[in-house]
């Protein structure tokens, strides 16, 4: 079995219903992982477009629920350190800008926290899509957060065996590698948290945020 075959939010595939239903599975025996805000981690694959991603269809879509939260950006006397595999993720997505003649992302550290909160949502709930049950849409949760930018709202989302191999599902997909080498955005935050079998990523973007 591939483990890091690369599944679109919203499919209907039967690999990315078999690891959906262990996500599911784990969360409601209680061994999903309990939280770790604000510092998680994320990874497996949806095209997000650089406008609000839509809500996806399937299977792997998140379940509606109203009025969704709100989470505030951190202080900014507080930047959260990234782990060394999300480290190792902006390195990857750097260095394939670089690679096209474009300048390297830098790390916003309200969109590393929300990129967190948001893994940290989908591995709990055991859902697969840009729309958060808790949190809405990239473009909601961004703007509850208070952060307001020209480019915003653009979302990657993949989980495979490990950093490396979601990289190159990411790149694989017009959609996903869009939103990497897009010379409008100048920012990024990145989550990277274990699942069974592989990890979580989710990859936000920013471009001339506001301040």
């Amino acid at each position: 079995m591939d483990t890091a075959r690369p599944v679109a939010a919203g499919s209907p595939s039967w690999y990315y219903a078999w690891k959906l239903a262990i996500l599911r599975q784990r969360s409601a025996d209680g061994t999903a992982g309990p939280a770790t805000q604000p510092a998680p981690a994320g990874g497996s694959t949806p095209a997000a477009p650089v406008a609000p991603t839509p809500r996806g269809s399937g299977p792997g879509s998140a379940p509606s629920t109203p009025a969704p939260a709100a989470p505030s950006p951190s202080s900014p006397a507080v930047r959260p350190a990234l782990t060394a595999a999300e480290k190792h993720l902006v390195d990857l997505v750097n260095d394939a800008r670089r690679d096209r003649g474009l300048p390297a992302l830098a790390v916003d550290p309200d969109l590393v926290r929300l990129a967190r909160l948001k893994a940290e949502d989908l591995r709990a709930r055991g859902y697969f899509d840009h729309v958060s049950p808790t949190y809405g849409s990239p473009y909601e949760m961004e703007r509850r957060a208070g952060i307001s930018a020209r480019v915003m709202g653009a979302e990657n989302l993949a989980m495979s065996r490990d950093v490396d191999r979601a990289h190159l599902q990411l790149m694989a997909s017009e959609g996903h590698r869009a939103n990497l080498l897009n010379p409008s955005h100048d920012a990024i935050g990145v989550a990277v948290v274990p699942i069974p079998y592989g990890v979580l990523v989710v990859q936000l973007f920013l471009g001339d945020r506001y301040r």
